[in-house]
């Protein structure tokens, strides 16, 4: 049992390196761009991002037993999916997708203390 949920929490790890990367990435591409990286536009990354982050929520949220950590992880992944799809749209999207990449980073350490809380009952 200790490895399985060793193998979850790993998945916590996934997503919280997953969103700090496209943080990341968010921030840098316009000097990058402005330096002649233009195959960072892409939409691929940001479809990269949230198939990554979809996968490790899914996992987490499935493992996890707090309801509240399991509706966190999802409304970070919503968020976060709408910001970096729709950031085109609305300038503002850029500024939600920080803030939901913050929030979905805090909700897998949060996740990940829960698991190890847990473990030791």
């Amino acid at each position: 049992m200790i490895v399985l949920n060793k193998l979850y929490n790993k998945f916590d790890f996934v997503g919280i390196v997953n969103s700090t990367i496209c943080t990341v990435h968010c921030i840098a591409t316009p000097v990058l761009i402005g330096l002649g990286a233009t195959f960072l536009e892409s939409l691929i990354f940001a479809y990269l991002f949230v198939a990554i982050a979809f996968v490790s929520i899914f996992i987490a949220a499935k493992k996890t037993t707090s309801i509240k950590i399991k509706t966190a992880l999802w409304i970070s992944f919503v968020g976060l999916a709408v910001s970096l799809l729709l950031e085109d749209k609305w300038e503002g999207f850029e500024y939600t997708g920080y803030l939901f990449s913050t929030s979905t980073i805090i909700t897998h350490i949060v996740n990940i203390k829960h698991c190890r809380k847990c473990n030791k009952r």
